[in-house]
């Protein structure tokens, strides 16, 4: 069999099929196409090429342990992974930008809202570590449920009573804010 057709820029290209590929034959074959597929998901070229880096230096890394034929989709999956993991940081980023006084905020109500601000952060620092990381992830970085069971490895159904009693917990202290 003589080779296979890639398409890359535009042209098509005759390469040979890689019995056992390495790092360095992926990177040059699989770059551009993950790139790609880096920027379509997160919107920034130098977002896109960061998460690429780090799915190669990941591949690296774990080279002994990836199964080689499988080397492709894994580098898909962590390009995938990246992309969603960037996003989530940036959403979380956008939302806690300070706010600024807007017209008919005054120096005494953005104290108030600082220290209800802090009176949740406490409140939710009491919590344990399963209930606090769930109203985190649900309230504050705005995942869906499914979402945050799988950030979690946990079902759902965990989740769902996780933040029921989180909440509860957070009523019983007189924090009416959620």
């Amino acid at each position: 069999m003589h080779g296979v057709e890639d398409t890359i820029g535009g042209r098509t290209s005759e390469r040979e099929p890689e019995q056992d590929p390495t790092p360095e034959s992926l990177f040059r074959q699989q770059y551009v196409r993950l790139s790609r597929t880096a920027m379509l998901l997160v919107d920034s070229p130098q977002l896109a090429e960061e998460i690429v880096q780090d799915a190669f230096a990941e591949l690296v890394a774990r080279w002994d342990r990836v199964d080689h034929a499988k080397a492709i989709p894994y580098l898909y999956r962590s390009v995938v992974n990246g992309g969603r993991a960037s996003l989530r940081r940036l959403r979380t980023a956008r939302a806690h930008v300070p706010d600024t006084p807007g017209p008919g905020l005054n120096a005494e109500s953005e104290l108030l809202r600082r220290a209800r601000d802090e009176q949740i952060r406490a409140a939710v620092m009491k919590l344990p570590r399963r209930q606090r990381q769930v109203i985190v992830l649900r309230f504050f970085s705005d995942l869906s449920l499914s979402d945050v069971a799988e950030a979690l490895n946990i079902r759902p159904t965990a989740v769902a009573v996780a933040t029921q009693h989180a909440l509860r917990t957070l009523r019983s202290v007189g924090q009416e804010f959620l």
